[in-house]
């Protein structure tokens, strides 16, 4: 066997696993209580989970291996963190004065289930498709982007003093919603192809300085709007596409019976 297929690169999986261990980090403070840090803890990820697929390219050290680890990394930190904190902090809170699970706790089991298991049926699709997709797009929404948004919902209520148990019903549609997005067909703009050591369009670097500037101004809330954007644009574009494309058939059928009726007298 070769012996250079045996070989791990360190840096890009000390990233990786940096990123689990947030991600299980996430979980251990949400059984404590301590949902904040939770969310931070979460965000970090997703940080992490951007500078490691970076820090492999500019170093040369993209791996079969890496890339799995990646995948399984990001199962925790997106998929099962996530729905541990949402349930901990929303529907485990409405169980009932007797102890016994009220409905919302019924209905939060299955879409926290829901939930994590979309982001792990959307991460072994990704493995198996990447080399057949188009490099600047994903195929359903990211993992990443699904966890961020979803801690940002719960960051903001904490800012604004709200607990999220009065939105549970949102929450609980929400994590649904997320999950099919996740394991859907639409396609997403990639932001790991940005290359760090590349050139970028003008647009890209003006979107980027203008995104770090509005998060500078209040956080919680800009975090919501950006990855809210992020989330709809996906939908958005789809809807114009087949807008477009019924239109582009009306047109070609109005213009055949347009020959058809200006044909010989």
């Amino acid at each position: 066997m070769d012996k250079s297929r045996k070989k791990i690169y360190i840096l890009p999986n000390l990233i990786t696993t940096a990123s689990l261990a947030c991600g299980l980090l996430a979980v251990i403070r949400a059984i404590h209580g301590d949902f904040q840090i939770a969310i931070l803890l979460i965000l970090v990820c997703a940080g992490l989970d951007m500078l490691d697929g970076q820090v492999a390219r500019l170093t040369n050290s993209v791996s079969q291996f890496g890339a799995e680890y990646d995948s399984l990394s990001d199962a925790i930190a997106f998929g099962v963190a996530p729905a541990c904190i949402i349930y901990l902090w929303v529907f485990q809170a409405t169980t009932a004065g007797d102890g016994t699970a009220s409905l919302w706790d019924k209905i939060g089991t299955p879409t926290c289930l829901f939930y994590s298991i979309a982001t792990v049926l959307r991460l072994v699709r990704f493995n198996i498709q990447s080399g057949l997709m188009e490099k600047h797009v994903f195929r359903g929404l990211p993992s990443p982007a699904a966890a961020v948004f979803l801690m940002s919902c719960l960051w903001l209520l904490l800012d604004l003093g709200i607990h999220p148990l009065d939105y549970v019903v949102l929450i609980a549609l929400l994590l649904v919603v997320l999950g099919v997005l996740m394991v859907s067909s639409v396609s997403f703009y990639s932001l790991k192809n940005i290359s760090l050591n590349g050139r970028v369009p003008f647009i890209t670097l003006l979107l980027i300085s203008a995104s770090l500037s509005v998060l500078t101004f209040d956080f919680a809330l800009s975090l919501f709007f950006i990855s809210l954007a992020y989330v709809l644009l996906g939908p958005l574009l789809l809807g114009i596409r087949i807008v477009r494309r019924w239109r582009g058939h009306d047109l070609e059928k109005a213009s055949q019976t347009d020959k058809h009726d200006a044909g010989p007298l």
